[in-house]
Parts: C-alpha cells; structure tokens; sequence
C-alpha cells in the first residue's frame, strides 16, 4: 500500500514539473527581446571606442617621441616626462566626467557627444603635429577633456534600452571600449614613422618626415570625425526636455529641499520640546523625592 501512495506521489511531482516547464516556456515565448536601436547604438559604441583608441594610441611611439623632446636631458628622464603625457588624458578625463554630465542633463545627450567628437578629432590631430613637450602635454590635455563625455553614452543606452535588451547593449558598450583599445593600439604601432616604415609609399613625403607621428593622430581623428558626421545627421536626442535640468530648477529645488530640511527640524525640535514638557508635568513631589 505504500508502495503504491509513493507511486502516486512520484507521478503528481512529474505532473507539476512538467505543468511548471511548459508555463516557463511559454512565458520565454511571449517576452521577445525589442529590436536594438543601432542608429543611436552606433553614436554611442563610437564615443567609446574613439575614447579608448586615443587613450592608447601613443603607447607604442610614446618613448621614441618624448626622447626626441629638446626637454629631455638624460635617458632616465624619459620615462617621467613619457608617465605624464600618458597621465595627461585621464586626469583631464576625470576632471571633467562630472561636468560634461551634468552639461547632458541641461541641453541634452546629443549636443554633448558631438561636441566630445569634434573636439576628440582636433585635438587628436594638433597632438600629431608635435615638436615639443609642451605642445604634446597641452595638446593631450585637451583630448582628455574633450574624451571626458564618453560616461555620457551610458546614459544613453540607459534611456534607449528596455529590459529585454538592456544587457545586451551594455555588454557592447564594453565591447567598444575594448575594441578601441586593441585598434589604437595597433594603429599607433603600424602607422607612427611611415617614412621608416614605408619608404615607397612615404619616402618623399616632406610632412610626415617632419611630424613621424601624424599619420596616426590623423587615422584616429578620421575615425572620430566619421563618427561625429553619424551621429550629427542619424543621432535623435534620447533625452526628453520634460526631464531636463536647467539652473533654476535646480535652484528652486535646492531650496526647497533646504526649507523642508529646516521645517523637519523644527517640527522634531517642537516634539521633543512638548515631550519633556510633557514629562515634566506628569511627575508629582513625591515621585521627585522618592529615591530610585
């Protein structure tokens, strides 16, 4: 007889793993993932690559440059002078990540990232034409600042994407980035000094003999500006202006904020003030003179 209750038992488990699966299936079934969005994608993915591509475009030339400086004296002061051109861009970046964020939040997504785009493609050339220290760390410098707007891409991707394709198109934001890191890289290494490299193609070329590290600046700033031209004619503003921020608003709510922070403390002050009252009135003298 038990035997027989344990049959059943197994047979109705079965039967609601089964019910269980099928409901599973049918729920993936009718969730379909929504179509990406590769117009605005694309804008987005090209910030990030032109990004990491120029971060790392001069590590393959960079000693061979900075010892060609008039500033360097001695061997051993090449690499300190090659750590702060490298330096250079992501310490601009970070200085202005913040700023460039909050600028999106007030005029918008799109005008911020051509803005970063245009400015990552001349700065990334006038670097090419370097003939002295100076020049490569300002001109680096700005690059940093003009690469600072690439966070702004993640917003968005946030404001594009639902929650079918969300992880997707963040694992592709990653993607760009790392994708431009291989490809500066490689462009740095393979174009820097093409009259060395590539004397047929190169050899009387009066320009590159005098700046060896143009070619290069001048592959990325391409790329960059082909993405700029993308993103000026096919980007649409993912931000509504419902939810923009403009410095009266803010305003407003900072003191709004302030004038409710204000009343909550009184009001607790108040309450704690009745409180004691309170309790001061409800002890009579004989409680007041009896020893606890």
């Amino acid at each position: 007889m038990t035997e027989i209750t344990s049959a059943r038992e197994r047979r109705n488990q079965g039967q609601v793993q089964v019910q269980a699966q099928g409901q599973d299936q049918a729920l993936s079934a009718a969730v379909k993932e929504t179509p990406i969005p590769w117009v605005k994608l694309s804008t987005a993915l090209g910030v990030r690559f032109c990004a990491a591509a120029n971060t790392v475009l001069i590590l393959p030339f960079m000693y061979k440059m900075v010892s060609e400086f008039d500033i360097v004296k001695n061997p051993k002061d090449i690499s300190f002078y090659a750590g702060l051109l490298l330096a250079s861009i992501s310490f601009c970046q970070t200085l202005f990540v913040v700023h460039w964020g909050r600028l999106s939040d007030r005029i918008g997504r799109r005008p911020v990232l051509l803005m970063g785009l245009l400015g990552d493609t001349i700065t990334i050339i006038l670097f090419g034409f370097s003939k002295n220290f100076w020049w490569a760390l300002a001109t680096r410098s700005l690059n940093g600042i003009c690469v600072g707007n690439s966070p702004v891409s993640k917003s968005v991707i946030a404001e594009i994407a639902d929650s079918t394709n969300r992880t997707r198109m963040m694992a592709m934001q990653s993607m760009g980035s790392n994708v431009g890191n291989a490809l500066g890289a490689v462009i740095g290494g393979t174009f820097s000094n093409p009259v060395d490299k590539y004397p047929q193609i190169f050899g009387n070329s009066v320009l590159f003999k005098t700046y060896p590290y143009l070619l290069p600046c001048l592959i990325s700033g391409g790329i960059s500006l082909a993405c700029f031209v993308i993103g000026f004619f096919k980007f649409e503003e993912t931000l509504d202006k419902s939810h923009r921020v403009t410095p009266t608003t803010s305003r407003s709510s900072n003191q709004t904020n302030g004038v409710n922070e204000s009343s909550r403390l009184l009001r607790s002050e108040e309450e704690n003030t009745n409180v004691v009252t309170q309790q001061n009135k409800d002890i009579t003298i004989r409680e007041l003179l009896t020893p606890t």
